[in-house]
């Protein structure tokens, strides 16, 4: 039993409860008086947070009749029912234990739900990237159908001394709106414990080349603001709402990336027109966008929000964006996408095949690498 908020987050960081008995009046540290706040700043962390555990159920519990109405609005928004106890009477145990009856004969959420896939790989587009991700072989089967809408491909990926399930699909159109849609809709249907996005993207040009893997630690979308109008002409305030992968997703990255050898062979056995300059894998922010960018001024705008820039491309912000809002089972989303150009308006297709080529046998390497002990580690 915990008996201050910073005890409670403890716990709940650990371990995911069927119910949770939350005082509206709790001490943040033992030193400190009761507050209405404490809990309030619990329930919204728990609601919006992917460090806690949302248990199955929450009931308040107060002495107090009289609450504010802003917190007792804030409790039954956030909680199943709020209970009024009283240290002179018993009474106020029968309500409690009842409930706790009541919610504790429900079916436990991770009996009603679990993970059904280990990795779902999500594309823009059928060609060129999902074609390099088809290439690999990982026992691909044929095209089956989700829904009336969408088709998947099922295949089997050897990391470790296991086998792990990976379905692969790609969406209609570019974009993060078509991106977005058709991860949340993976989410819901196949349950992955993981969610990877490979392909093509603009890079920053003098910290990237083409063909470089860029994986995305960082993606906002930075066409998300204001646009105003003054005596001083048009203007745009930014709003961007950055996204991050886990620390443990990013760790293995940069390990990756030390791996000359590993990046040289991938350079080497591209058979086509490759770019001369040496391979890398980069970790770093890439911006989302829902519109193909030919201007590198508007790169160099984009820049001011995050000087670390390396990439940016239209679809990474929406797949991060599904699966950080996702119900429980929630998956952890990466990506990896490679370098064709850099976002100038000299553009061409020239390096498209090669990107999409470096950004699959990546990806690849990742999973195969790293996926047996990344594979307990989803979805914290």
């Amino acid at each position: 039993m915990a008996q201050t908020g910073l005890a409670a987050r403890e716990l709940l960081a650990e371990s995911r409860y069927d119910v949770l008995i939350l005082d509206v009046l709790l001490p943040n540290r033992e030193e400190d008086d009761p507050c209405a706040d404490t809990s309030l700043a619990l329930l919204k962390d728990l609601a919006e947070s992917r460090d806690l555990k949302r248990p199955a159920h929450i009931i308040g519990l107060s002495a107090v009749e009289d609450l504010p109405s802003h917190v007792v609005a804030a409790f039954r928004d956030g909680t199943w029912t709020i209970l009024h106890y009283s240290p002179t009477t018993t009474a106020w145990q029968g309500p409690l234990t009842n409930s706790i009856a009541y919610l504790s004969s429900a079916p436990k959420a991770d009996e009603r739900l679990s993970y059904m896939t280990d990795v779902c790989i999500l594309a823009a587009l059928a060609v060129p990237e999902m074609e390099q991700i088809h290439r690999l072989p990982w026992s691909w089967e044929d095209e089956a159908p989700l829904d009336d809408h969408t088709f998947i491909r099922r295949g089997m990926i050897r990391s470790g001394d296991r086998d792990f399930t990976v379905v692969s699909a790609y969406a209609p159109r570019m974009g993060m709106v078509a991106t977005s849609l058709l991860a949340a809709k993976l989410i819901r249907e196949i349950r992955p414990r993981f969610i990877v996005m490979p392909g093509i993207c603009a890079g920053v040009q003098g910290k990237t080349a083409f063909g470089d893997i860029i994986l995305a630690d960082t993606s906002w979308n930075w066409q998300s603001g204001k646009h105003s109008v003054d005596e001083l002409g048009a203007h745009f305030a930014a709003s961007p709402h950055p996204l991050d992968i886990p620390e443990f997703v990013r760790a293995r990255g940069h390990a990756l990336r030390n791996d000359r050898d590993f990046l040289s062979k991938i350079k080497q056995g591209f058979q086509g027109e490759r770019a001369a300059e040496e391979l890398n894998l980069r970790v770093g922010p890439v911006a989302s966008g829902s519109a193909v960018l030919a201007d590198e001024g508007v790169v160099k705008q984009i820049q001011v929000h995050d000087r670390g820039l390396v990439g940016v491309e239209m679809e990474i912000y929406g797949m991060y964006a599904a699966a950080a809002y996702a119900s429980y089972p929630r998956p952890t989303a990466f990506a990896m996408k490679s370098v064709c150009d850099f976002g100038t308006k000299v553009k061409d297709d020239k390096y498209q095949t090669y990107a999409a080529y470096t950004s699959a046998q990546v990806v690849k390497e990742y999973l195969e690498r790293y996926l047996f002990e990344l594979h307990p580690l989803a979805g914290t």
